[in-house]
């Protein structure tokens, strides 16, 4: 008889990723940091990571699916998509599992280190919450690669988003799947794509976004009659996928309360997907004076603070007509509204109204530190608009008369210039 409630599960051979840690820089109090970046591309790696902070890319895989790849063949382990794909809500306070949900009822941490439940989903898991303690969408993706030289059951490549675009296009497209071959879905050949689109940000600008699907690559035919050929093969060998899976349902009900999903590993998922919850933990921000030290100053004495433990402030962000658009936007997301913003006006006059009217509050976000390049995010911002907005240089047109030959009316009318 075995140990009672340790949680099974696949060991993870390896990961699925459309994103990684940028390059290092150097913030300006001489801190290191790497912000994250988005790929257009997949990238296969390994569990474990390099000396640079990211997983250690698997060669082997790529060799195989080229050097960026945009689509690999994989198959699915279950029939059930919520077995294959599972799901939740998620809002961390530091590095705690703060708040957990399916969409209707949540599990929260209380003050007394209970968890107790709520509506859900709540106010923070709305997209235009702007708050540090944001609830976000997470999935898990586990698929088997197709990849000569390492097939086998047993082991399985996770990808892991909180994208809302890559959540619903994987749950529409497994439950579509499924209608479509009657049921089984589990070892039928399928391809994991990299897709784009154009997305509109909470400030009405656009950007491009990435986003993974899994389809099919054939026709509805060809998919309905390998869902056929699966369940004649399965009955012929009396292979009980409804026995499989409910082994695997009672793994996820086994899972700590501490995780999103089974097999998370809280660094990698705060690191990764949650980075307002990694400054908090890390305490990277310094110890601000508060209003009543300035008060209490002397004139030309020094105002100093004790360090307290506060929330990260807040930031007015105004528009090129002077309307406050958002009044409780934090750095990151200041700035990510500031670019956004500036690249979807279309005149010079209104970006350079609209830097003026932001001018004070980037400076007090540049010079709180709280994001590394924010210097460099506001001045390639600035510089992108005026280059993209100046007017073009004025050419002369065939009609027009340099000035020294307007005293000569005859000779304007010989040479076709002046206004007739």
């Amino acid at each position: 008889m075995g140990i009672k409630n340790l949680v099974p599960r696949l060991p993870e051979r390896g990961k699925i990723k459309i994103g990684m840690l940028g390059p290092e820089k150097r913030s300006r109090q001489g801190k290191t940091f790497r912000m994250p970046e988005k790929l257009d591309h997949f990238r296969i790696t390994h569990s474990d990571r390099g000396p640079d902070g990211n997983f250690v890319l698997d060669t082997e895989a790529h060799e195989e699916f080229g050097e960026k790849p945009t689509e690999v063949p994989v198959r699915l382990l279950y029939d059930d998509p919520d077995l294959n794909f599972p799901t939740r809500y998620a809002a961390y306070k530091g590095r705690s599992l703060w708040c957990s949900g399916d969409g209707e009822t949540p599990q929260r941490l209380g003050d007394d280190g209970t968890r107790f439940e709520l509506p859900c989903p709540c106010e923070k898991a709305d997209p235009a919450y702007t708050g540090t303690d944001k609830c976000k969408m997470n999935g898990k993706l586990s698929v088997l690669l197709d990849l000569p030289g390492k097939a086998g059951v047993g082991g399985v490549w996770t990808f892991r988003t909180t994208s809302y675009n890559s959540i619903l296009s994987i749950m529409s497209s497994l439950q579509f799947l499924r209608a479509l071959t009657g049921g089984p879905l589990a070892n039928i050949p399928l391809v994991m794509r990299v897709q784009s689109k154009e997305g509109t940000t909470p400030d009405g600008g656009t950007q491009t976004v990435y986003f993974v699907t899994i389809e099919y690559a054939g026709s509805e035919e060809e998919l309905i009659e390998r869902g056929q050929t699966v369940a004649l093969t399965r009955a012929k060998a009396k292979v009980s996928i409804e026995h499989i899976e409910e082994q695997a349902r009672k793994a996820l009900a086994l899972a700590p309360p501490d995780v999103i999903l089974p097999g998370d590993e809280t660094e990698d998922v705060v690191d990764e997907f949650y980075p307002d919850q990694r400054r908090a933990d890390a305490g990277d921000a310094p110890p601000r004076p508060t209003r009543a030290d300035f008060e209490n100053a002397e004139d030309g004495g020094e105002v100093t603070a004790e360090p307290v433990e506060e929330t990260e402030p807040v930031y007015e962000f105004i528009s090129e007509v002077g309307e406050v658009l958002s009044s409780e936007l934090s750095a990151l997301d200041w700035l990510d509204y500031y670019a956004h913003h500036l690249a979807r006006l279309k005149d010079l006059r209104a970006a350079e109204t609209f830097i003026e009217n932001n001018a004070e509050m980037a400076k007090m976000i540049v010079d709180s530190d709280r994001v590394g390049n924010a210097a460099e995010v506001v001045e390639d911002a600035n510089r992108g608009a005026r280059e993209r907005l100046k007017p073009p240089p004025v050419q002369a047109r065939p009609n027009d008369v340099p000035d020294y030959l307007t005293g000569d009316q005859g000779l304007l009318e010989s040479v076709g210039g002046g206004d007739r």
